[in-house]
């Protein structure tokens, strides 16, 4: 999910084909607004560790402070940590300032 928001999808239909958004609805037991506000949460929260450049230790420690389940917290700092790197790079090439190459030249 976090490689196709990073290529441009800003949408649960866009995240998600047919087939995997039924099969999330049918899991989790939402429907297709619901897993629209879920994901745009848990993008909010990638993309504030991605701001705050988070180690999955922080994260770890961070979520404690959540009334979340250990396996939800476990697998949120799992994703984190399989993930970082590449978020980061990414969105360090996506930045809004031009890239300035030193010359040596001024």
């Amino acid at each position: 999910m976090i490689q196709r928001v990073l290529v441009g999808a800003d949408n649960v239909d866009d995240l998600f084909n047919k087939d995997e958004l039924t099969k999330l609805e049918s899991s989790l037991g939402m429907n297709n607004e619901k897993i629209a506000i879920l994901v745009r949460g848990l993008l909010e929260f990638v993309l504030d560790a991605v701001y705050h450049c988070i180690s999955p230790q922080a994260m770890a420690t961070a979520l404690k402070k959540y009334p979340l389940a250990d396996s939800k917290r476990i697998a949120l700092v799992e994703v984190w940590e399989n993930t970082a790197v590449l978020v980061l790079e990414t969105l360090k090439d996506k930045s809004l300032l031009p890239k300035v190459r030193y010359t040596g030249v001024i």
